[in-house]
């Protein structure tokens, strides 16, 4: 009985495996995802794109091992809010009323960050076996802002 149990264990670790990085894309593409309505609130209050304040102080509260994947989300989010303020400048948007504040998108982005920063941490043993994440990506399109999230995973 306990061979069987130790059998059944073992088969379903690659499964837990992949759920793991599986996991952790679907935060960083939630996190991609939050970009353009970023880009709205920061048009919307006449912010520049790039915000380094911002980005040292949640830096700062990370481990070290953990800053550079952080610093490719940033620049990830940064080129879709880039494309989306160059589209609303040749388009002479105007303000977007529907738009949520720069708390409240903070409060967001910060909850998906550390949901997605500790995805990070239990996909870590799985990341090292890059057969596995290339089965994951596999399910994304890829773009540049996706390609730049997953520069420190590859």
């Amino acid at each position: 009985m306990k061979k069987i149990l130790l059998f059944l264990w073992l088969c379903s670790l690659p499964a837990l495996a992949q759920q793991h990085i599986d996991k952790l894309l679907q935060l960083m593409q939630q996190r991609l995802a939050l970009a353009p309505t970023v880009a709205q609130v920061k048009w919307n209050n006449h912010l520049p794109v790039e915000d380094p304040v911002r980005e040292e102080q949640l830096l700062e509260k990370v481990p070290e091992s953990e800053r550079a994947f952080l610093r490719a989300q940033f620049e990830a989010s940064k080129v879709i809010q880039q494309q989306c303020r160059r589209n609303w400048v040749s388009q002479h948007s105007a303000a977007f009323p529907s738009a949520p504040s720069l708390p409240e998108i903070r409060a967001q982005l910060d909850q998906v960050t550390g949901d997605m920063l500790q995805a990070l941490e239990a996909a870590r043993p799985e990341l090292a076996q890059p057969e596995l994440l290339q089965k994951a990506l596999s399910k994304f399109p890829e773009n540049d802002a996706w390609n730049r999230a997953l520069e420190p995973l590859r």
